[in-house]
């Protein structure tokens, strides 16, 4: 049985009360955390118009995460993005990340990966304990962390930058 809910909620400039901190962003948040005893799990049940999608969760995650994403031109004095320049696309994800030992780096799992979704769907949320959930559709090993490789990674990519403008950077220089 859940003993705490960690719970975040966002408030508007006015709401402010003693007490409230803000979030990396600046938001204004208040969190209670709370403990919990693991004979069950924490899942979200999902429901899209009334219609249950899925339970996920698992026992072993300490990550469980849900996004909606709303891309491409959403206003009248939007330009779109890169790649949505005259549309818009909605989208929906549900995953979540096992917990990570010295044996296991963990996994990322995914159990919804972007329905269509349409002006005028309702999409809820319900955090419920429960002591199974539905399987993900995917899963994969989580990479460790290589610092080394990344860094070389990164050089190589701003050489490669470099050598491509040399001329502009040489002549201004």
């Amino acid at each position: 049985m859940l003993k705490n809910l960690a719970i975040e909620t966002k408030y508007k400039e006015s709401e402010i009360l003693p007490g409230l901190g803000r979030n990396r962003a600046g938001d204004i948040i208040t969190n209670v955390s709370q403990s919990k005893d693991f004979k069950t799990m924490i899942a979200f049940e999902v429901q899209l118009n009334g219609e249950k999608l899925i339970r996920a969760g698992q026992e072993d995650m300490c990550v469980l995460s849900t996004t909606i994403n709303a891309l491409g031109v959403l206003g009248n004095k939007s330009a779109g993005t890169k790649t949505i320049k005259d549309s818009f696309e909605l989208s929906y994800s549900v995953g979540g990340l096992s917990s990570e030992s010295d044996e296991d780096p963990g996994q990322h799992f995914q159990w919804i990966s972007k329905p269509e979704l349409k002006i005028d769907d309702e999409i809820l949320v319900r955090i419920i304990e429960v002591k199974s959930a539905d399987a993900p559709i995917s899963s994969k090993p989580t990479q460790p962390l290589n610092v080394a490789e990344r860094e070389k990674k990164w050089w190589e990519q701003c050489r490669d930058y470099y050598l491509k403008h040399k001329d502009k950077y040489e002549k201004n220089g």
